[in-house]
């Protein structure tokens, strides 16, 4: 399952994941930040989020307090786990031995919970069975299978072992001396079995995987996260909570109908969702989707997903401050006072645009420098949403140039930003967006300063990398 607009989270955490994965290396379980988060353009309103108080440092949202916590799933991730294998027999010590040695960096720093089984109850199969619940930013990603794969085998590339169908989903198997592998995982859980005997540690797996039933995120569900990063795919209860308690994310909504069972995968698929999703918003909130100041995380099967008959798409909102660290909300969204959020000339805002304005003398990232327009008049078709995302930003970049000049730094870069209208928008005639210049390094990574692009600056980051301008 990817987000979108583009799919940071499959990025990440498979960059994430090769370092936890390879034999005998230092090993990591880095929480990217899975959100892939929808641009904000002007609507009509006079509120603003998340206001600057004197000392330039953002106001918390009203009824709001940030995430700091995790919510705790290790106690409900291992019986999970367990109920996954059922009630069988204890692993024999030289098996355990072997599972531990096999996968004991995945166990003990890549898993919310796990349990261990021998594979045959009656022992008359030498063998061992794990099913673990994968941390939350691994969990559901299809590139974790090839990954553990490699680190069981000892390979550091290529495609460890066979690919095999089971109960629909992915599975590998690996024939090594030690015995025969077989692994296998859902949306939620990853099950694991070594035995002498490779087709019965198939056939059990399969009896296994057959009464897993992953939980897909319904419209309504709230979810608590805390400044942990999204699963890869919007499945399972681990993370759920009463819309009532605090939480950090809610499914504005979800839907299992993008399309037959027999259907190729659409290239237009992110338009789609990116559609589905902007109505959702109007439909719940009453206000065009770029005003609206939550983030949005936009769900859709890849596709290898889409292959293996996933057509599930959510769209998923939460609240964050200008460096996008989350909220707490109290009570549903839909609920609640709608946060709306607007631009002006010469504003300054922190990586998070919806979290409003940002003193230009404190650290901030964009700087607003003008507007751009889409062509057409009020009776031009809608163009697609790649398009929109696309169409002006030579015009952006261009009016960032301008208006800010030549970096003081040949190591950096002036570029500029502009947030992609909706349909609503489109409809109701709007054809002007903000257009946001920012400096970027050698990498195209955005640089925070103190100041005005377009007058007295410092650029802040590494030492050797600070200037004043």
């Amino acid at each position: 399952m990817s987000t979108t607009v583009a799919n940071v989270a499959a990025v990440a955490i498979r960059i994430a994941l090769l370092g936890l994965l390879i034999v005998a290396s230092a090993c990591t379980s880095a929480a990217p930040d899975t959100v892939s988060v929808t641009a904000t353009v002007p609507a009509p309103t006079t509120t603003r989020v998340a206001p600057i108080d004197t000392t330039g440092a953002p106001i918390a949202p009203r009824d709001l307090a940030l995430a700091s916590r995790r919510s705790d799933v290790g106690a409900d991730a291992e019986a999970f786990a367990r109920s996954v294998l059922g009630e069988r027999g204890d692993v024999s010590e030289q098996t355990a031995t072997l599972l531990q040695q096999s996968l004991g960096i995945v166990l003990e720093r890549g898993t919310d919970g796990f349990a261990m089984s021998a594979i045959d109850a009656t022992s008359t199969v030498d063998g061992g069975l794990i099913a673990f619940v994968p941390e939350r930013d691994f969990r559901g990603d299809p590139a974790l299978l090839e990954q553990l794969g490699l680190f069981i085998s000892g390979q550091e590339f290529g495609t460890p072992g066979s690919a095999i169908d089971i109960a629909g989903r992915p599975g590998v198997r690996l024939d090594l001396p030690e015995g025969t592998w077989v692994l296998w995982q859902s949306h939620t859980v990853v099950v694991v079995a070594v035995s002498e005997s490779g087709d019965f540690a198939e056939q059990v797996v399969a009896e296994v995987a057959a009464g897993v039933d992953d939980y897909a995120w319904q419209t309504g569900d709230c979810l608590y996260m805390g400044d942990g990063g999204l699963p890869y795919a919007p499945f399972g209860t681990l993370d759920l909570v009463p819309c009532d308690e605090p939480h950090t994310h809610e499914v504005l909504e979800a839907q299992n109908a993008l399309g037959a069972a027999d259907a190729e995968y659409p290239g237009g698929l992110g338009d789609q969702v990116a559609e589905f999703c902007d109505a959702a918003i109007d439909r719940v909130f009453g206000v065009a989707p770029s005003a609206l100041a939550y983030d949005l995380v936009r769900y859709q099967p890849d596709e290898d997903e889409w292959a293996a008959g996933d057509r599930y798409a959510a769209c998923v909102v939460a609240r964050a401050d200008p460096s996008y660290a989350i909220y707490e909300l109290v009570g549903p969204a839909a609920a609640s006072e709608t946060p709306v959020v607007t631009f002006g000339m010469d504003e300054c805002f922190g990586l998070n645009r919806r979290a409003g304005q940002l003193r230009c003398d404190q650290p901030h990232i964009f700087q607003m420098v003008g507007t751009v327009s889409y062509p057409g008049d009020a009776e031009a078709s809608l163009p697609s949403v790649s398009d929109r995302r696309q169409m002006l930003g030579d015009e952006c970049d261009s009016l960032a140039s301008d208006v800010v000049g030549e970096p003081k730094s040949s190591n950096h870069r002036v570029l500029g930003t502009y947030d992609p209208i909706s349909r609503v928008e489109w409809e109701a005639g709007l054809r002007e967006v903000p257009c946001f210049a920012y400096l970027v390094d050698d990498a195209l990574a955005p640089l925070t300063i103190v100041g005005r692009l377009d007058g007295e600056h410092t650029v802040l980051g590494n030492t050797d990398d600070s200037i004043a301008a």
